[in-house]
């Protein structure tokens, strides 16, 4: 559940794979968003990947059906000790529209064992300036509750129009997780968010990649991602 200044949405995700031999998987998926307003949609989607223990790729073609939207997208991420670089490009192509645009992100994670450090900008094609760059960090104050804190920030002219986010993370045991982040914007942007979410985890988890590359962009701001209600905040 998101809650915007005017409105709630929920979103409703779901994800099956097959492994045809170890590292490589394909998996179709389903999303199903619920918003006020009458703004909601249905999405479709099929992938495939290749991920080894130190890096991984993959391709992902995802539908809405109200939105009248095709995205495809490539991503892929490599880990060295503690550090991890990943991108990933998506092209949109909307029905209603003659032009298609294409989004890319690149992102760099430090993990330690008691702080992150996160750096991760996304642009559109063409056009640098016209993009946004995030920094965020965590920091394990206790062994449960992790402090989060980014901002993010128009290419352009960094830091004079932005989002600022402060949240929390708090593990309600070894498998479940609360997490809460409040954004509010800076210069001449004008708006406030929450974002509420609530994690399982369940036996030995093998992530996709495509989540691998979200959650690596998640963790320096959720803004990032365009699919995130959060993001409505800088448009």
């Amino acid at each position: 559940m998101v809650s915007l200044e005017g409105g709630d949405a929920s979103v409703v995700r779901g994800t099956a794979g097959y492994a045809i031999v170890p590292g490589m998987t394909v998996y179709g998926l389903l999303s199903v968003i619920n918003a006020e307003g009458g703004n909601d949609d249905t999405s479709y989607g099929l992938g495939a990947e290749y991920q080894t223990e130190d890096y991984g790729i993959a391709l992902q073609y995802k539908t809405f059906d109200d939105a009248d939207l095709d995205i495809l997208t490539l991503a892929g991420f490599y880990g060295f000790g503690a550090s991890t670089v990943y991108g990933f490009a998506t092209d949109l192509d909307y029905d209603s529209f003659d032009d298609d645009d294409t989004y890319y992100a690149l992102g760099y994670k430090y993990d330690a064992a008691a702080f992150e450090v996160n750096v991760a900008t996304a642009w559109y094609e063409g056009d640098f300036d016209t993009g946004l760059t995030a920094i965020g960090g965590e920091y394990n104050a206790t062994q449960d509750f992790t402090v989060l804190a980014s901002v993010v920030s128009t290419n352009e002219d960094y830091l004079d129009d932005g989002v600022l986010t402060i949240g929390g993370r708090y593990a309600l045991n070894d498998s479940t997780s609360l997490e809460a982040n409040y954004g509010t914007a800076f210069g001449d942007i004008d708006g406030d968010g929450f974002s509420l979410a609530l994690t399982f985890e369940t036996g030995a988890r093998r992530l996709r990649v495509m989540d691998q590359v979200e959650d690596f962009a998640s963790d320096t701001t959720s803004l990032l991602d365009i699919t995130t209600p959060l993001f409505d905040i800088l448009n």
